[in-house]
């Protein structure tokens, strides 16, 4: 089922409203964007030869040209701008194809670059040389020009995930890519998604974006983008997302005054649980705040104690629009149920990709990452959340190393605890790891399902 995907650029992503997922940002200067760190400098300039009425004509003009350097130096592109007597066109265009530049250096490498030069119409004449003086420079200024950011043309829709369907939530992506002079974007990733179940459609509705690509002037170079896609579902009121969601007030009944549901993360399965077909369910309450985020979380029943931690572990990372009253945004109670169905042992034709890792696991058909065709690359990853109940205490720092399959398509499934030296740091680490995305793993060219373990640090957050 399709469904509309929108773009649009921010300054920055953590201006969008509502947030989105968490997510480990890329540090640093975004890899392509044109950074000088040496520009540009005349290096050999010889002007028009001008007849002596034509020189006396011209000779109160100023000549503004815009010029393209390539990386050796050499002149590939002018073009005079706003020439005050169209007289100056075809001659200096002529003249300054045949000059030379030390071209710009990008973190040390020569790069192309365009510049604008303003320079007198006609030169006065050199004085006349004298032994041990250096000529006079060129009566030329150079300017650089600042590029500008890509911008997209042709934005396909992208594909609503089928499996989100009937939670009815918005779906949103931040992302960033490298948009190359042919105007398509490349080395993607994703900085920020309400759900990891909308990772791959944005990757996939990027490689088929098309952008103007940023410009320094006349000159195409390749830059940074960075926007916010989002994935309209049909549309649905508070109430229906709410109880799409199994969101209630305490008491069961549907909430008085009602947040919007943004980023609802799943909780990871318990694993001794999951791998003996055991359901199990948990109950939840907490407050989401005037702000949107959530706070006072409890356990309030579960079948059993695993299932209380991973709906704790997963309900810590919600996110929702505020509720309003009156004009004013209000804190509001949720009670959440959530439910932990699993395949039983020796189901057949199971097509859901998590009950298919499971049933693979049980039967021992899922080997490590070794001999891969290329290393494993994250596309996307969540920042585990310090566990609140430890902030209550004494605030130590912590580990944990979670073991996980990522799946034939990227995804990562069935995480399952080593070792913590804390058990909420295990349940942090693990459902943080739930919705990490990595590129299809790959062997003798086909994809495949591997296991791997991650380890997690966790420091407490300032006071």
């Amino acid at each position: 089922m399709g469904r509309l995907l929108r773009s649009c650029f921010l300054a920055s992503w953590l201006m969008v409203w509502p947030v989105v997922l968490p997510a480990l940002a890329q540090e640093g200067a975004p890899a392509g964007d044109l950074v000088i760190d040496a520009e540009t400098t005349l290096a050999d300039a010889v002007p028009p030869e001008w007849s002596g009425a034509l020189r006396d004509a011209l000779g109160n003009h100023t000549v503004h040209l815009r010029v393209i350097i390539d990386a050796t130096g050499a002149v590939t592109g002018v073009r005079v701008l706003d020439p005050a007597d169209p007289r100056l066109v075809e001659p200096w265009t002529k003249a300054v194809q045949a000059w030379r530049f030390r071209p710009a250096l990008q973190a040390g490498n020569p790069v192309a670059t365009c510049v604008d030069l303003h320079t007198p119409a006609v030169w006065p004449k050199p004085p006349k040389a004298r032994r041990g003086t250096l000529p006079p420079a060129p009566p030329v200024s150079i300017d650089s020009i600042p590029p500008t950011k890509p911008q997209p043309k042709v934005t396909p829709p992208g594909h609503y995930p089928d499996i989100l369907v009937k939670r009815l939530l918005r779906g949103e992506a931040v992302f960033k890519c490298l948009v190359g002079t042919d105007g398509r974007a490349r080395s993607c990733r994703i900085v920020g998604a309400n759900h990891p179940d909308f990772v791959q459609p944005a990757l996939a509705a990027l490689a088929e974006w098309v952008f103007e690509p940023a410009r320094q002037g006349d000159l195409a170079i390749a830059a940074e983008a960075e926007g916010l896609m989002t994935f309209d579902q049909l549309p649905a009121s508070r109430a229906e997302m709410l109880a799409a969601n199994d969101l209630t007030a305490p008491d069961g009944q549907p909430p008085a005054l009602q947040p919007e549901p943004v980023t609802l993360l799943d909780p990871v399965w318990p694993y001794d649980e999951a791998m003996k077909g055991d359901a199990g369910w948990a109950v939840a309450e907490f407050t989401v705040s005037n702000r949107g985020a959530v706070t006072e979380i409890e356990i309030k029943e579960a079948s059993a104690a695993p299932y209380g931690s991973a709906v704790a572990a997963a309900v810590q990372h919600g996110q929702f629009v505020p509720a309003v009253q009156a004009g004013r945004h209000e804190p509001v109670r949720l009670r959440w149920r959530a439910t932990f169905a699993v395949v039983a042992p020796g189901a057949e034709d199971v097509t859901d990709p998590r009950q298919r890792v499971l049933q693979a696991m049980r039967q021992g058909a899922i080997g490590g990452a070794k001999g891969l065709d290329e290393k494993l690359t994250p596309l996307f990853r969540v920042q585990p959340l310090y566990p609140p109940a430890l902030l209550a205490r004494d605030r130590p720092s912590g580990t944990a190393e979670v073991e996980c399959i990522i799946d034939r398509t990227g995804r990562v499934r069935l995480p399952r605890i080593v070792a913590a030296s804390d058990e909420a740091f295990g349940w942090a680490a693990a459902t943080a790891l739930s919705a990490w995305v990595f590129q299809a793993p790959m062997r003798a060219g086909e994809p495949v399902d591997v296991r791997v373990r991650i380890p997690f640090r966790f420091v407490p957050p300032p006071l």
